[in-house]
């Protein structure tokens, strides 16, 4: 799979307020990602498979890592 440039640059690329829209949907959902940290880490992965839970479990942790951000005032 490759970057598909030329639809890029037709259906974003070259929209600047486009651009702007991504950016505002992505801070918010980080933004809500932030405020359910805590409740998505408690939440009980079952699917039967232990092994699949565990693994769910973890890489749902790294997610959280990444995306959740320590910061000085409430959103």
């Amino acid at each position: 799979m490759y970057p598909n440039w030329k639809m890029y640059f037709e259906k974003v690329g070259d929209y600047p307020d486009r651009i702007k829209n991504l950016h505002f949907y992505y801070s918010v959902l980080l933004r809500a990602i932030n405020k359910a940290s805590d409740v998505i880490r408690d939440y009980n992965f079952t699917t039967g498979d232990t092994e699949s839970d565990l693994n769910a479990k973890r890489l749902v942790n790294q997610i959280l890592d990444i995306t959740t951000v320590e910061c000085d005032h409430p959103f």
